[in-house]
């Protein structure tokens, strides 16, 4: 009981994020009927797609720990490359997602390495958001540490599902966003 409880929550989550991330483009065009109905009607393909296909089942585990640390690692190497090397964000991010991809090539053996690309490249998505927002360390710690805890509880929905990556990461960053907000009030 206690598992079907912890995979709704999850999924709640994850749509809460979809649902927050579309109202937010309707509002910046709201004026553009094209991309209005355009969202209305993915929207609606997704629903109907998401409620016809099964989830896997999945029960934390210590791993999930470097799953939160490698999304860490992604956000902050990609807010670095931008901050220090003054790279752009699509650059910095590429290149932490190409870096990463090749670390379980070196380490064959281990199973967390393993998992390491796709939690390094959650938390490069992360590490782009815009610098008017994310400028300081403390902000992207604590985006990428949400980011990865996200990451974890959501893993086991909408795997190979194109965008999922993107949608955790704008959740980490927006619950980072709220929190500043909240905590400045």
């Amino acid at each position: 009981m206690r598992e079907k409880v912890k995979n709704l929550l999850a999924l709640v989550l994850f749509i809460l994020l979809q649902v927050v991330f579309i109202i937010s483009l309707l509002a910046e065009n709201h004026d553009n009927y094209l991309i209005v109905i355009s969202l209305v009607l993915i929207s609606t393909f997704f629903l109907f797609h998401h409620s016809h296909i099964s989830h896997d089942k999945h029960n934390f585990t210590f791993e999930d720990i470097f799953t939160v640390l490698f999304t860490l690692i992604g956000t902050l190497a990609t807010f670095y490359l931008r901050q220090v090397f003054g790279f752009s964000i699509v650059i910095s991010a590429a290149l932490v997602g190409f870096i990463a991809s090749y670390l379980p090539s070196l380490f064959r053996k281990t199973l967390i390495i393993q998992s390491i690309p796709v939690s390094m490249y959650c938390g490069a998505f992360a590490g782009m958001s815009s610098a008017l927002i994310s400028s300081s360390w403390v902000f992207m710690i604590m985006a990428g540490t949400l980011t990865g805890l996200i990451l974890i509880s959501t893993k086991h929905i909408m795997n190979g599902y194109g965008g999922k990556l993107g949608t955790v990461a704008f959740g980490g960053v927006i619950l980072t966003t709220y929190l500043y907000a909240f905590i400045e009030w």
